[in-house]
């Protein structure tokens, strides 16, 4: 994270998703909180390369096991499990949680598969059913009071707006330049809890 005491996040990892945030939007658009972050920050020096099947379902349970999905199963955004004998998706749900089997405090939000038990376990912390129909704004204010070890969010933007208008439209841009706005106020917002 920017600016901050190594001290203040010896355990604490923060991870943020934007889907379909193509790699070249940082150096094509006018984004300074994203690049001041990327240049200051941590990350992944040659992206994200999507596992096969390039859907949302299978990709996040990959970052979320750190296994392909054919170790963990799961090959499309929906799927059949014979043991539950009940169809999985995006959007159903069955009571809210999250597999937490290292008892590392986590606050899960809005993240595919979130609500769902695996191997038999289901978390002790938060979890908010996946949605995008919440803006991040809004899941930056959720997570922020539950700031743990491991905080994730999932974020549909900028892919949407990049499927219904096009990657170089206005549109698209507009969305960029929300998300950076709200990046600001997530490092803002993470910096006064920390030292609350």
């Amino acid at each position: 994270m920017v600016g901050y005491k190594r001290k203040e996040f010896d355990h604490s990892l923060k991870l943020t998703y934007f889907e379909g945030f193509r790699h070249d939007y940082l150096r094509e658009h006018y984004l300074p909180t994203l690049n001041r972050f990327r240049n200051e920050g941590v990350r992944a020096t040659h992206g994200m390369r999507p596992v096969f099947t390039t859907l949302t379902y299978p990709n996040h349970i990959s970052i979320a096991t750190g296994m392909y999905p054919e170790e963990h199963g799961i090959v499309h955004n929906s799927f059949y499990n014979r043991l539950l004998k009940l169809t999985i998706g995006l959007d159903n749900r069955d009571d809210g949680q999250w597999s937490d089997p290292k008892k590392i405090k986590s606050a899960v939000l809005f993240w595919p598969a979130c609500h769902n038990e695996f191997y038999g376990v289901r978390s002790l912390i938060y979890s908010w059913l996946y949605t995008d129909n919440v803006s991040f704004r809004e899941k930056i204010d959720n997570a922020i009071g539950h700031f743990r070890e491991l905080p994730v969010q999932f974020v549909i933007e900028p892919d949407k707006q990049g499927h219904t208008y096009g990657p170089d439209s206005p549109e698209l841009y507009n969305t960029l330049l929300r998300l950076d706005f709200d990046i600001e106020y997530l490092l803002d917002k993470t910096k006064k809890e920390l030292n609350d």
